[in-house]
């Protein structure tokens, strides 16, 4: 009863409501409550409820689950009070609800039934003992939250203390101790007491206030409670103590604490009598996350995404300041991954101190694949990825691989042929190969790789530390992002404050979004306070209320970068201001005078304090290691141990170091725990680093102690160390030593392809060279230079490869030791583009060498050229010549590969009138001096001259088997892309069936990506592409083979032949009817006006020659005569353009048709030549490969014969014989045209509609089985309807 807001009540009021609450059965993850023996069948106050009980409790474990009962007990009756007190149980904050409700209650009024389910706990002030009712006292505001939790504090007491009361106890002098009280004080003068036999005194009608002098106290843990419950109940019966700092102040606190008992009781509930004096915030690896729910959900939607069958892979960056919890971040998705049997977690970290290559991306894979051979066993996952991962690059020269993934080594099942692994890792980059096609070479492998493992399960790539990558790295990522057929999910991390707008990153970043990835980024800003007490409250095991005092103080000094937070703890801890105590078994601490420390600006500065105070053998021993970088192998640290005593106790410092927090083992090796520690401990080596002097001596000392095997191993890490301390160096005869050493660290990283790093190693090895190095160190200095020149080439520094070059040709004491360095020159400026300015220099090269490369070339010196090698070849038979001597003179061969390379700059720079008379030199010198591998590519060209300019295409042929026969003797697989670039798309189509050279162009695609010939491996995807579409494969399936080609000529920065394939895509995509203008090369793939102004630009003829081809075979089709005209004449050249190449028979299919349209049209005789013309050219096509070019001269023929004489029996021969032929060998587009060409002939007499009818229909299937589906519907509008 009682007055309702603040009106004075004028009759007695019935008695107040029960509140029920129903209070579960511990959750799973806390400890059951012990058997009561039988369920209560009526309701009981909670002191009988007590008594009644049979608490069975001869265990420590029994103990506790009859604790956690009462803490659920208690979270109910707090509940029950909210709710009967009018907080509704839902609210906060200070008096809510309260004001027209009584607020205290005695023990009496709690009332608790146990059933089956759980117990049901409810307040009924009615059932108070004694005197007036607990519900005729006033309520208001904050005072009757005080008394609500006052009554709570006697309730609690009782519950927890089995049944005593606060009279009943021992009483002590009132104390606290910071940081949670072990004293309960109260008074029982406030509302009443009990005598030490349990009965009720009378209850004072005033509310009394207790003083905290009287000698009031209770000790709780006389009764064997926890300190936590101790905590609870004395800040409860403190609640009207304004002096005590963790007194309750509403009963929504008090819910929240009693919730974090129940639910977690090993952490919050229960004292742990085995407890060290030890923070375990030390491991930073462990433990779990805070504050962070928004971040991690917006990675797990990624994480979801990415999981996604058939999705595209997307790019997860985390940016942060040092510190502040990126990798935290990326360890708990890590472990959400764990969890999917399909989930695979790769992780790698980049690190300023080491130069090895692609070192964070090797040592994830290493990693995987290691664990993968140890843990397949009977898992059917694994072994499939395993298998998947043999598969793709355990043999062969996928095994290159290895240099970098050593792990790889382990695949081959017994019995494999392992020596393709030493095959391919000893080959390193071989004659042919520039240094860029072994880098090529490498990320095809790479991305074989991610495919394999990709392809059976969910792949999440983790590396950390971006700012730091190699631009290979960076290359990498982005190859495997943008890969269309690999799907994975790449997370990295990174400081944005060291990633300036022109970072490396921050183009990559931009290169990702241009290519459409998705790119997620989230910004890790500093945790908050409430997390950072979070935190806190679990490192101490003290309820989150009352380590809010050390919170703010924590966050205020370290601004919620959670690194600098632990730290400043430990810091805190070892001087002193945090310590356990033994006697309240909780942790403590000083306010005051943690207010009063000094704290450092930075993390770095804390550490190197913290650090000083270690023994200082094992500071010297983390200096050392520091210098190593994030990670070392414990066997070089006792290498670099100079001191006997340290070497010998290495391995317990490093234990002692790891227990600290400082390192953790990885493996063999250890890893600093953070970057900023291991700044932290290399910034201690300063005064005794001087101009690198200590990184000089361990770099010696690893050159003196090493075996020959070790030194091999950690090459790249001596090598780092040597040059970072090389200013120490004095001696003339030591630089030249470590010059050598460079020079062999630079060839090292060549060899796996990392051509950042080595080109670092090489220019350590030139500042390590004076001025006399030419004069007296010749040959180390021509090495230097040289191969200095090819690792800048590959990297696309070519100012330095024309430095290095120029510094060979004036120094060079002969023109042999120029050669190296004069074909990386060549190739850098056939990589910019200047090809005029590569021809001049190969040309002025092979006049040293006696190969005279006229200036002027006409149709009388190509014919001599011709001459000569057919003289040859009379003496020669082709034949015999895949029998010839081997050729051995290595300047002839020189001579060969710098031809090769012209051969491309003539074809590609609009120099076509060279062509033949660099082929003929090749050949020549193939003829007379002996042959090589480099022999099967002069013989291709040869091959394509003979087909293209002579148009002998059987002797062609002979000569493109030749080739692949030179090709199979010399195993020469790095010249397969090249040379089937050649006698695929300029001889093979014009003998063999079309359909029959498609899947040896994608093996060739294959194969010159294995060996890193990018150009011409892409150049035989263009083909396959362009000879799919003549073939009339399905549109359908060449659109969608289409799209993943052209991304992968995209990524490979093929722009030139990416420009040749993208108009046949969107020529067939005009023909399936996807885009607003079949007449126009606009739509999904391409726009044209923009695409024909870029192409112009870059004189891409090529390009522009054919998209204006597919123009004109649309304009055809659809019915725009006069267009289609304009085109075949803008298009009259493609047999020069195209040399060789079967869209040129294509083109003059469709020329030959327009100009007999125009001829029946016009009547105009000249339109009559010219398809003659096409019919000549066509016939003898036709009787070269009948298979492909027969049924298109019928049609010609048929179209000509019919502009001439109309139907007639012979018309009619011929436009059967193109159309069975033309079906009859799968050319679908071919067999529909002659259908519909056949109806147009009929059409044009009324007695023959029926006729005409019936092969536009048929027409009109045929189109739409090519899924030509546009000019399906035009045809069945313009003729069927």
């Amino acid at each position: 009863g009682g007055g309702g807001g603040g009106k004075e009540a004028t009759a007695p009021s019935p008695p107040a409501p029960a509140v029920s609450v129903s209070v579960p059965s511990p959750p799973p993850q806390s400890i059951a409550a012990a058997s009561t023996g039988g369920a209560a069948s009526a309701e009981s106050p909670l002191r009988e409820w007590l008594w009644s009980r049979r608490w069975n409790s001869s265990t420590r474990s029994e103990r506790e689950a009859n604790m956690v009962t009462r803490v659920q007990v208690a979270h109910g009756v707090a509940v029950a009070a909210k709710k009967e007190t009018g907080g509704g149980g839902g609210g906060s904050g200070t008096g809510s609800g309260m004001t027209t409700a009584a607020a205290s209650f005695d023990t009496n009024s709690v009332l608790i039934r146990e059933g089956n389910d759980g117990f049901q706990v409810r307040i009924d002030r009615s059932a108070a003992s004694g005197g007036p009712s607990a519900a005729s006292l006033p309520a208001h505001g904050e005072q009757s939250e005080v008394q609500v939790l006052l009554s709570l504090g006697r309730a609690l007491l009782e519950l927890f203390g089995g049944g005593a009361s606060l009279s009943s106890l021992p009483r002590n002098g009132a104390s606290s101790i910071s940081g949670g009280s072990a004293i309960a004080s109260a008074s029982d003068a406030e509302g009443g007491y009990m005598d030490e036999g349990g009965s009720r005194k009378k209850r004072s009608t005033t509310t009394v206030t207790p003083s905290l002098n009287e000698d009031l106290c209770v000790d709780l843990r006389e009764l064997g409670l926890p300190m936590s419950l101790c905590t609870v109940v004395t800040s409860l019966l403190r609640a009207n103590d304004a002096a005590y700092p963790e007194r309750y102040s509403s009963v929504d606190e008090l819910m929240g604490d009693l919730d974090l008992l129940r639910t977690r009781p090993s952490r919050y509930l229960f004292d742990d009598d085995t407890v060290v004096p030890h923070l375990e915030f030390l491991d930073t690896r462990q433990g779990r996350l805070y504050g962070r729910e928004e971040e991690l959900g917006r990675m797990q939607a990624v994480l979801d995404r990415a999981s996604q069958p058939g999705c595209r892979s997307e790019v997860l960056l985390l940016r942060g300041f040092s510190g502040v919890g990126k990798s935290f971040l990326v360890h708990a998705l890590a472990k959400r991954v764990g969890r999917d049997p399909k989930g695979v977690y790769l992780s790698g970290k980049f690190n300023d101190r080491q130069s090895a290559p692609l070192s964070a991306l090797s040592s994830a894979f290493d990693g995987y694949i290691l664990s993968l051979l140890i843990e397949a066993g009977e898992n059917d996952s694994k072994k499939a990825t395993l298998t998947a991962i043999r598969s793709a690059v355990g043999f062969g020269d996928g095994m290159i691989l290895a240099e970098l993934i050593p792990s790889l080594r382990l695949i081959n099942a017994p019995g494999d042929d392992g020596d393709d692994a030493a095959d391919a890792t000893d080959k390193g980059i071989s004659s042919v190969q520039s240094s860029s096609d072994a880098l090529n070479r490498l990320v095809f492998f790479f991305q074989k790789l991610v495919r394999a493992i990709s392809s059976i399960n969910t792949l999440v790539l983790a590396i950390d530390d971006l700012q730091w990558a190699d631009s290979a790295s960076l290359e990498l990522l982005y190859m495997f992002a943008t890969d269309s057929e690999a799907s994975l999910l790449i997370i990295g991390g990174y400081r944005d404050n060291e990633v300036s707008p022109d970072h490396p990153l921050t183009t990559s970043v931009q290169k990702l979004e241009a290519a459409m990835v998705n790119v997620e980024n989230i910004d890790v800003q500093p945790l908050p306070l409430g997390p950072t007490n979070e935190m806190l409250s679990d490192m101490l095991h003290l309820l989150p209320r009352l380590t809010m005092s050390l919170s703010a103080i924590v966050h205020r000094k370290t601004l919620g970068n959670s690194l600098f937070a632990l730290r400043f703890l430990s810091t805190l801890f070892d001087d002193g201001f945090l310590c356990y105590s033994p006697r309240s078994r909780q942790w403590t601490w000083d306010v005051s005078a943690i207010n009063r420390i000094s704290v450092a600006d930075d993390l770095v500065s804390l550490l190197v304090r913290k650090l000083s105070h270690l023994p200082i053998e094992l500071q010297r021993l983390l200096c050392l290691a520091s210098s190593l970088g994030h990670q070392f192998e414990e066997s070089i640290v006792a290498h670099i141990c100079v001191e006997d005593s340290m070497r010998s106790s290495a391995e317990t410092l490093l234990d002692i170091a790891e227990e600290e927090g400082f390192v953790y083992k990885a493996g063999s090796a250890y890893c600093f725990a953070h970057d900023q520690i291991q700044s932290a401990i290399y910034s201690m080596c300063a005064p005794e680093n001087v101009d690198g002097c200590l990184h000089l001596m361990i770099g010696k000392v690893l050159l003196s102690s090493c075996s020959n095997e070790e030194i091999e191993k950690n090459l790249f890490t001596i090598a780092d160390q040597i040059i970072l301390g090389k200013q120490g160096l004095i001696d003339r005869n030591e630089k030249i030593e470590m010059a050598h050493l460079h020079l062999r660290a630079g060839k090292k990283a060549m060899t796996a392809a990392g051509f950042v790093s080595a080109t670092q190693y090489l220019t350590g090895a030139l500042s390590l060279m004076d001025e006399s190095g030419w004069a007296c160190d010749y040959d180390l200095s021509l090495q230097i230079y040289s191969a200095n020149a090819e690792s800048n080439y590959a990297i696309g520094n070519f100012d330095e490869v024309q430095r290095m070059a120029e510094a060979v040709l004036l120094h060079g004491k002969c023109l042999s030791d120029q050669l190296r360095v004069y074909r990386s020159y060549i190739q850098a400026l056939g990589s910019e583009s200047k090809l005029n300015e590569a021809i001049s220099v190969s040309t002025h090269v092979l006049g040293q060498m006696g190969v005279i490369i006229p200036a002027e070339v006409n149709d009388a010196v190509i014919g001599a050229a011709m001459m000569e090698v057919q003289g040859l070849l009379a003496v020669t038979p082709p034949e015999s010549i895949v029998a010839l001597n081997e050729l051995t003179d290595q300047n002839m061969i020189f001579v060969l590969r710098i031809l090769t390379l012209m051969t491309t700059f003539a074809y590609f720079g609009g120099r076509k009138d060279l062509f033949p008379i660099i082929t003929a030199h090749m050949v020549r010198i193939s003829l007379t001096k002996g042959v090589c591998s480099e022999s099967a590519l002069a013989f291709s060209s040869f091959a394509m001259i003979l087909s293209g300019v002579m148009n002998d295409y059987p002797a062609a042929y002979g000569f493109g088997k030749l080739a692949n026969g030179l090709l199979q003797r010399f195993d020469a697989r790095e010249c397969t892309a090249r040379l089937y670039g050649a006698i695929l798309n300029g001889v093979n189509v014009w003998i063999e069936p079309l359909q029959s050279v498609l899947p040896t162009a994608l093996l060739a695609y294959e194969q010159g990506m294995s060996t890193g010939d990018l150009y011409f491996a892409i150049l035989n995807l263009h083909g396959y592409i362009n000879m799919s579409f003549q073939c009339c494969k399905s549109l359908k399936v060449l659109v969608d083979e289409s799209k993943v080609h052209l991304e992968t000529m995209r990524h490979n920065k093929q722009d030139l032949l990416y420009f040749q394939t993208v108009p046949i895509r969107q020529a067939a995509l005009n023909l399936m009817g996807l885009s607003k203008d079949p007449l126009i090369l606009s739509g999904e793939a391409m726009e044209e006006e923009s695409f024909m102004s870029e192409v112009t630009e870059k004189s891409a003829v090529n390009a522009v020659c054919i998209a204006n081809t597919m123009k004109m075979i649309l304009a055809f089709l659809f019915d725009d005569l006069d267009l289609a005209v304009n085109l075949a004449d803008t298009t009259s050249n493609i047999d020069e353009v195209l040399m060789a190449q079967f869209l040129v028979c294509t083109h003059k299919l469709y020329a030959g048709l327009i100009h007999t349209s125009m001829f029946k049209r016009t009547r105009d005789l000249s339109w009559r030549k010219k398809a003659e013309m096409s019919i000549k050219k066509m016939r003898v096509w036709a009787n070269a490969g009948p298979w492909n070019c027969e049924h298109r001269c019928n049609l010609l023929e048929a179209e000509l014969l019919c502009a001439d004489e109309g139907i007639n029996e012979e018309t009619i021969r011929l436009y059967n014989a193109a159309i069975e032929g033309s079906g009859k060998n799968g050319f679908a587009s071919d067999h529909a045209l002659a259908l519909e060409r056949a109806g147009h002939a009929f059409s044009a007499s009324a007695a023959n509609n029926g006729i005409s009818i019936d092969f536009f229909r048929r027409a009109e299937v045929s189109y739409r089985q090519w899924s030509a589906n546009a000019k399906a519907d035009a045809l069945l509008r313009t003729q069927l309807m």
